[in-house]
């Protein structure tokens, strides 16, 4: 049976520390197509972010922002934009408070300025490139996820008050969105575009934002290095991406 297996980026295919994706993960993507498979990447980055990596990995397939968008063979079908009023309202709450953020378009990484230094512990922690730094940016209607920085828990009454989705993906961070689920919102609709059975959706994630597309896979695979809440709904565990972990998995349910 044609699998479609949803692929995480950070801590999944690249290891964190080193900004590298082992060969055996691209070699295994390579053999999981040949075997007329389809990979998807499923990732809390936008396309900017993801650089040229799906198309030197042959991945034709993006859920991006957390779900927010779904890129597919060179083309946006699909996207979930924020609020644009109720944003400028959350923006000049965090400004108020020097909390820092960071905004994405599907293929645009951007902030108006840095408070402090979590942005940039942050794009460290993850390899990723830093945001352009634009006091002037107003295209509110385009923006499908906001990043804010802070160890701290944001005023609850902020969130009670949105219509947003808050998850804290890491302990300086919080992913927004609204509309959408997260990945797995991206994959139930690739299910009903494609028009795909149930047992033919698999993940694979390491993250808290991979929690909700694990339960929601038929097969739901946590990575060695995973969050714990990760592993905890995952159908099965791998070895850590650094130890060929994507290979083995897709190695053991027989998909390469």
């Amino acid at each position: 049976m044609k699998k479609y297996v949803f692929i995480d980026f950070d801590g999944t295919l690249m290891q964190h520390q080193t900004g590298l994706i082992p060969t055996t993960s691209i070699e295994a993507l390579k053999t999981l197509k040949a075997n007329g498979h389809v990979p998807i990447i499923a990732t809390g980055k936008n396309l900017f972010l993801l650089e040229d990596f799906p198309a030197r990995l042959g991945v034709d397939h993006v859920i991006g922002s957390n779900g927010a968008f779904v890129y597919s063979m060179g083309e946006l079908i699909q996207a979930n934009p924020m609020d644009a009023d109720e944003l400028a309202l959350l923006i000049e709450k965090l400004q108020n408070a020097q909390i820092d953020y960071t905004f994405s378009t599907h293929d645009l990484y951007i902030t108006h300025q840095m408070f402090g230094p979590d942005i940039r512990e942050f794009s460290k922690l993850f390899n990723m490139q830093e945001p352009v730094v634009d006091p002037s940016f107003n295209q509110y209607s385009q923006v499908y996820q906001l990043n804010i920085f802070t160890q701290d828990d944001l005023d609850p009454t902020w969130i009670e008050a949105s219509s947003f989705h808050f998850l804290r993906a890491s302990f300086n961070g919080y992913d927004v969105i609204q509309d959408v689920r997260y990945k797995e919102s991206g994959i139930a609709y690739l299910k009903e575009k494609w028009h795909l059975e149930d047992d033919q959706i698999m993940a694979i994630g390491d993250g808290l934002n991979d929690v909700g597309m694990i339960q929601f896979a038929h097969t739901g695979i946590a990575m060695g290095n995973a969050q714990q809440e990760a592993k905890d709904v995952a159908d099965y565990v791998t070895d850590r991406v650094e130890n060929d972990g994507l290979a083995k998995a897709l190695k053991h349910f027989r998909l390469i």
